[in-house]
């Protein structure tokens, strides 16, 4: 079941909606358990675990493309660019801005 859990949430991380609850109603399991199994597989919370997805994918879309840190947000699960870059700065320790001028490569 674990291993279902996890391909749904790669494939809906972007929902901002997705939450243990919405999880534990989707498996029909209690959130509680849905918490445990997360806890048991990956050694960490389910809300890190989806916080961990949307970062890596962010940092991706900042690296890669030309857009705007709102787009990006709303595109991770997040509804505003404020949240989002809160989140960002925590889990990666620079701005969403400031990361995407690291990962710009200069012409030669």
């Amino acid at each position: 079941m674990i291993n279902e859990m996890r391909a749904y949430i790669e494939e809906h991380f972007a929902d901002p909606d997705l939450s243990l609850k919405h999880l534990s109603d989707r498996f029909d399991i209690s959130g509680k358990y849905a918490s445990y199994l997360f806890k048991e597989e990956f050694d960490m919370k389910f809300v890190d675990f989806l916080v961990q997805l949307r970062m890596k994918r962010a940092e991706r879309l900042l690296a890669e493309t030309d857009e705007t840190v709102q787009n990006i947000a709303l595109q991770v699960g997040y509804a505003n660019s404020i949240s989002f870059g809160r989140m960002f700065k925590r889990v990666v320790g620079v701005t969403p801005g400031d990361y995407r001028k690291l990962k710009i490569k200069p012409a030669p």
